[in-house]
């Protein structure tokens, strides 16, 4: 997967990137993702995935100095919400977290 993408904070980031996913569903509703780079720190990463019953994706990746942990979902079939959070590795603070929405292009 590649992105691309830019900052509202900073007009001269560009930020973009590449990596290799792999998922690997262990039970009806869970399983994990396997990335050759990660979303918090740029190592490989495995995380812990898992379906709702009201739909929302949870995936929570661990990793040697923090935590992500994303949630995403769909409020209308045109309309993703995703929320995502940067934990210290402990769980017990939040180092970043940010919310943000997508409309598929019609």
């Amino acid at each position: 997967m590649s992105w691309e993408g830019t900052s509202d904070w900073d007009e001269d980031e560009v930020l973009e990137g590449s990596t290799l996913l792999v998922l690997v569903k262990d039970e009806d509703a869970k399983g994990r993702l396997l990335r050759s780079e990660g979303y918090a720190e740029t190592v490989p990463a495995v995380g812990e995935w898992s379906m709702e019953a009201d739909g929302t994706f949870v995936l929570i990746t661990p990793y040697e100095r923090a935590s992500a942990e994303e949630r995403i979902w769909f409020t209308t079939p045109n309309m993703r919400v995703r929320v995502s959070f940067i934990r210290t590795q402990t769980g017990e603070g939040v180092l970043t977290a940010s919310m943000s929405t997508e409309i598929r292009e019609l």
